[in-house]
């Protein structure tokens, strides 16, 4: 009796331990969940739901703030996004909330990541790869991985011909936010970070304003991490 009592005990422990360190990375960032109460976008059975959630839903309020103002389609953005990429104009400072920067600060501590680098051997890559809704699409994903080749130059024009059923298709777009979006931002400091200019509709233009000039932009590590991909990203 008394050894099953300190079993009890010692998983009470356990657990609260886990816990609490879980909530206590949680108050250090400082995570505000603002996507919550939106409708779930994937089915993964992780203990980081809620944050994967808020990610994929930051990421695309930050495209849209950038590419698409008046947030007619997300696949405009995307589609923004993805060409800006592979011709390595895509400079994430200019782009990134602060918001987005915590998330990236949290996902840089989860298991999905090793030496800012996405696993396509987590969780997470597989809960992504399992939900992608094309089966063609699919398949040419299974296969990439099991070739280990699922490096930019042939996963981003893969993206790009289904560009279209990325606002439905989530497991793509989580492709694009964790591997080509928050690997880098989790790279950056708050101090980087440039607030997107949003174009307004009949915005007034006063001329007798010298604009400042801007600092010269930081683009995303996109070489850093292709071959850190190669390296680390396919272990199995």
């Amino acid at each position: 009796m008394k050894t099953k009592f300190l079993s009890f005990a010692v998983i009470v422990t356990l657990i609260t331990f886990f816990n609490c360190k879980q909530t206590n990375q949680e108050q250090d960032i400082n995570l505000d969940f603002k996507y919550s109460d939106q409708p779930e976008l994937l089915k993964c059975d992780l203990e980081d739901n809620l944050l994967i959630k808020e990610a994929i839903y930051a990421f695309e309020n930050d495209l849209n703030n950038a590419y698409d103002n008046e947030k007619r389609s997300i696949n405009r953005s995307y589609s923004t996004f993805i060409a800006k990429t592979l011709n390595s104009s895509f400079y994430i400072q200019e782009v990134a909330s602060k918001h987005s920067l915590k998330l990236a600060k949290a996902l840089q501590k989860s298991p999905h990541y090793k030496n800012n680098v996405f696993l396509y051997n987590s969780k997470l890559a597989n809960c992504l790869l399992s939900s992608i809704t094309n089966t063609n699409t699919k398949k040419s994903f299974e296969a990439l991985k099991k070739a280990n080749s699922l490096r930019p130059s042939v996963v981003l024009p893969t993206i790009r011909t289904n560009a279209r059923s990325l606002v439905k298709d989530k497991g793509l777009a989580g492709i694009l936010a964790f591997d080509y979006y928050y690997n880098s931002l989790m790279l950056l400091n708050e101090n980087q970070l440039k607030t997107p200019i949003n174009k307004t509709k009949n915005q007034k233009i006063d001329f007798n304003k010298v604009p400042k000039t801007a600092p010269k932009a930081i683009p995303a590590p996109k070489a850093k991490i292709e071959q850190a991909s190669g390296q680390e990203a396919h272990n199995h």
